[in-house]
């Protein structure tokens, strides 16, 4: 029973982190590069985003499932580890359920006013303040990754 709830916890983690991972470090400079609009570019980094956070529910969904099987089933001594990967935990899903919402529906309310970001200078302070949203948006996201790979890290090591 503890290797399907590590399996229910890992898998899904493991494809949430990697797959934003390799979105942002690879695709979206890629399309943002070839294609002819920054528009077009976010709209369909935006769609794909969107596929990706299913992932992130599957995430949340494994990790709950996880962490109840092997306390309600094992009951294991709770030692540092364990302490530590539940802050991590704790921190993750406030994160990406939390902050991130909040800063999505900004981002979002702004994208219905910035008709094409290819016309609208770059002094505009609608732009800036979609920028420094978006900012925040990756910011917290990079935690949220970070945090994801801490737990497979302590997972597997220790």
């Amino acid at each position: 029973m503890n290797a399907f709830s590590n399996f229910l916890l890992l898998v899904p983690l493991t494809l949430w982190a990697g797959g934003f991972t390799m979105l942002m470090v690879f695709v979206a400079p890629i399309l943002f590069g070839h294609l002819p609009s920054r528009t077009l570019s976010g709209n369909l980094i935006d769609l794909i985003l969107h596929r990706v956070e299913i992932l992130k529910m599957i995430n949340f969904l494994g990790v709950a499932t996880s962490e109840c099987i092997k306390y309600l089933f094992h009951a294991p001594p709770v030692h540092g580890k364990e302490i530590l990967i539940s802050c991590l935990l704790a921190s993750y899903l406030f994160t990406i359920f939390i902050i991130e919402n909040a800063i999505q529906k900004k981002i979002q309310g702004l994208r219905t006013l910035i008709v094409s970001f290819d016309e609208l200078p770059k002094e505009d302070p609608l732009r800036k303040q979609f920028g420094y949203w978006h900012g925040m948006m990756m910011s917290c996201t990079t935690v949220s990754v970070f945090l994801a790979f801490s737990v497979l890290l302590l997972r597997f090591v220790l």
